[in-house]
């Protein structure tokens, strides 16, 4: 509301479901990438047919070759590398936007997978939506840092 400018809003899967939230943040022209659960209840029109699905499922038709490696940041060890694919979502975006579904998947469990819904300019790369997602585990780490060496967690300032 201040209209202080980022490049991405960043959220848990929690946001992530909130459609009011992510209609909001898309009529302010803010790109996004917010977790969303496996089984998010997807419901849309295809070929004048109602489809509902989930991202689990829209993601299990992808081939081999849908999945590129990528960085979602630096980590403690060098790059966090993931599987990364994303699949268009046709539904109605502002000018020169667009939004996807993205899915980043675990090199060594295949079948760890987290999803994304994405929403930004329509020339966005996989990889600047992989490295934006990648930041908050950055966040997160910077919130258990600050538990851990401030002693955040034992504020007793909301009791």
């Amino acid at each position: 509301d201040e209209g202080t400018p980022c490049a991405f809003v960043l959220a848990d899967a929690l946001y992530g479901s909130d459609h009011r939230f992510r209609r909001m943040l898309e009529d302010r022209g803010q790109p996004y990438v917010l977790a969303v659960r496996s089984n998010h209840v997807l419901r849309f029109l295809e070929d004048w047919q109602f489809v509902q699905t989930d991202p689990a499922t829209l993601v299990s038709n992808l081939d081999t070759g849908d999945w590129q490696a990528l960085s979602a940041g630096e980590g403690a060890k060098g790059p966090r590398l993931y599987d990364w694919a994303w699949v268009s979502l046709n539904w109605t975006a502002g000018d020169g936007f667009a939004r996807w579904l993205l899915a980043r998947r675990s090199r060594r469990d295949p079948d760890a997978i987290a999803y994304y819904f994405a929403h930004a300019r329509a020339d966005t790369t996989l990889a600047e939506l992989a490295a934006a997602a990648g930041l908050r585990w950055t966040i997160e780490e910077c919130f258990l840092r600050a538990k851990d060496d401030l002693g955040l967690d034992h504020c007793e300032a909301r009791s």
